[in-house]
C-alpha cells in the first residue's frame, strides 16, 4: 500500500499542471498563519512574550512555505533556499513586513520566492 501511494505522489508531482491549485485568475485558499497580516507579525515579533510564539509560528510557516515550493516546482537543484538561511528568512520577513504592513504573511513570502528564484539566475 505504501508503494502505491508513494507511486500515486509521484505521478501527480510529475505531471504538468498538477503542481498548482490556483484558479484561472490566481486565487487560492490560504491555510494556517499566512492569512496573518504583516502589522500583526511586526507586533508579536515586537511585543515578545507569548506573541513572540505567535511570530515565530508565521515564521515557521513561511519556511513550510518554502518547502513546498521546493517539493512542487522543478528546478534545477531542487533547493529554491540554497542562497539563504533560516535566519536570513526570519530577518527578511521582519523587514518585509516592517515594509509592507497591509501585506498578508502569504504575500510575504511569495515575494521572498521571487527574490530567492532571482538570487539562482
Amino acid at each position: 500500500m505504501k508503494r502505491i501511494a508513494q507511486a500515486v505522489l509521484w505521478v501527480t508531482l510529475t505531471i504538468p499542471g498538477t503542481a498548482f491549485a490556483a484558479d484561472p485568475r490566481g486565487n487560492f485558499a490560504v491555510i494556517g498563519t499566512g492569512d496573518v497580516a504583516c502589522a500583526e507579525y511586526t507586533t508579536e515579533q515586537s511585543t515578545g512574550g507569548a506573541d513572540q510564539f505567535l511570530a515565530e509560528a508565521e515564521v515557521s510557516w513561511v519556511q513550510g512555505f518554502l518547502t513546498a515550493y521546493n517539493v512542487y516546482v522543478p528546478t534545477v537543484d531542487g533547493d529554491i533556499t540554497s542562497t539563504t538561511t533560516a535566519g536570513a528568512v526570519k530577518g527578511w520577513l521582519s523587514s518585509y513586513c516592517a515594509r509592507h504592513p497591509l501585506d498578508k504573511i502569504v504575500i510575504a513570502a511569495t515575494e521572498l520566492v521571487a527574490e530567492l528564484k532571482a538570487r539562482k539566475h
